[in-house]
């Protein structure tokens, strides 16, 4: 694991975490602690991260990181070996032993609970994104490949039901997702946006940042060269009950393998540029 430092700019060395299986998914999320308290008169204290991964035993396993205090692995539920993952606070999706399309989900009051999608079976190794639809803590959008090939979604609307939502373009077998949002001018939606590798091995990104629905996909020359069957991960600002996510305009990253490395891209004013590579070894 390597860790960002805000005050120097720089990325720490990495250092070993815990060993899982080789080549497994990694998933992260972030929120403010003690959420259902956070007021003006009680701002937000420390930030915890949840980092998700696979186990020896296909289980997935949860860390929790709090400042530089980390708990784990702590063992949750049973996946496919050959499963991603994705988060966003407070929901994680993965897929199980037949492919179906799973999420598991933390209530304040309750705790974690866990369920599946009906009839959602995804491709082999089936990418899976997951974003947020508003700034505040309501409505969110899983992203993930059919067994046919197409890219489609399921999204959550305010206080409703989950549903199945857009279906979008045909992308390579088991490519792999990468997705963020950003805050919308209104102060209310997001502007959302989804990566996945070509067949040309190109990434390219679709996106939904206004009434007219998805654009895309289109390349951009800083998401070139990366390498063929690279996973792609994606920030996206927290968010909270009370108060909208931030509205930096340095949160739109991105992650891929490019020649051997780990390259940071950044995407602003409609363009991505390569931030600089981060070193894994």
């Amino acid at each position: 694991m390597s860790k960002f430092e805000s005050k120097s700019g720089k990325w720490a060395p990495p250092s070993v975490m815990y060993t899982g299986i080789a080549n497994g998914p990694l998933a992260a999320m972030g929120f403010w602690k003690d959420e259902t308290l956070i007021n003006e008169k009680n701002p937000p204290h420390d930030f915890q991260t949840e980092l998700f991964s696979i186990g020896e035993n296909s289980n997935i396993t949860e860390w929790n990181i709090v400042n530089d205090s980390q708990v784990g692995p702590i063992p949750k539920w049973n996946a496919t070996r050959s499963t991603n993952i994705a988060c966003y606070w407070p929901i994680c999706a993965w897929q199980d032993d037949t492919g179906t399309i799973r999420h598991f989900w933390y209530d304040y009051s309750l705790g974690w609970f866990e369920t599946s999608f009906p009839n959602t079976l995804g491709t082999k190794q089936s990418g899976l994104g997951i974003i947020p639809m508003q700034q505040t803590f309501e409505g969110t959008s899983i992203f993930y490949q059919r067994d046919d090939g197409v890219l489609a979604e399921w999204w959550q609307p305010v206080n409703g039901a989950w549903a199945a939502g857009s279906t979008l373009d045909v992308i390579p077998k088991s490519a792999q997702l990468g997705a963020f949002a950003t805050p919308r001018d209104d102060g209310i939606h997001t502007n959302r946006y989804i990566l996945w590798q070509n067949t040309t091995g190109d990434i390219v990104m679709k996106w939904d940042d206004g009434p007219t629905g998805w654009k895309g996909p289109v390349g951009f020359p800083a998401l070139k060269g990366a390498d063929n069957g690279t996973q792609i991960a994606c920030l996206t600002p927290a968010n909270k009950y009370h108060s909208p996510m931030g509205n930096k305009t340095d949160m739109g990253r991105c992650y891929f393998q490019a020649g051997g490395a780990v390259r940071e891209v950044l995407y602003a004013n409609r363009d991505w540029t390569i931030v600089g590579n981060i070193s894994i070894s």
